[in-house]
């Protein structure tokens, strides 16, 4: 089974033993971390930052996986944002490589990403 989850207490050490997570607390720009699973064991994370009424990919990491399963992970955190009430993330510095620097969640959903390896 695979699962995005928010973080928690637990996934703290793992995460900045094993990846170049940034955790700091922003008041302004709240950040949301969420964690990937693969079973049991974290392969990764995202985070979604919040400037200015629009939310940004600030972070996706993710282990060696299948680009079906990191393409899984990024609609997991898109579902999020879209929960957030947003209909696009920002993949500025292209964060996710391949993607449009606006990500629109409902062709994320569809599947057409405005892939350009397509």
């Amino acid at each position: 089974m695979i699962a995005l989850k928010e973080l928690n207490y637990d996934d703290i050490g793992y995460l900045r033993e094993n990846y170049p997570i940034n955790l700091d607390l922003d008041m302004e720009c709240p950040i949301f971390t969420y964690v990937f699973f693969d079973e049991e064991n974290i392969v990764g994370y995202s985070q979604l930052q919040v400037v200015k009424n629009e939310i940004k990919l600030s972070d996706f990491q993710c282990d060696k996986r299948s680009e079906n399963l990191r393409l899984f992970y990024l609609k997991a955190t898109g579902l999020k944002a879209f929960n957030l009430g947003y209909q696009y993330i920002l993949n500025e510095n292209n964060i996710y490589p391949g993607m449009a620097e606006r990500i629109i969640l409902d062709e994320l959903f569809k599947g057409n990403c405005n892939d350009s390896r397509a």
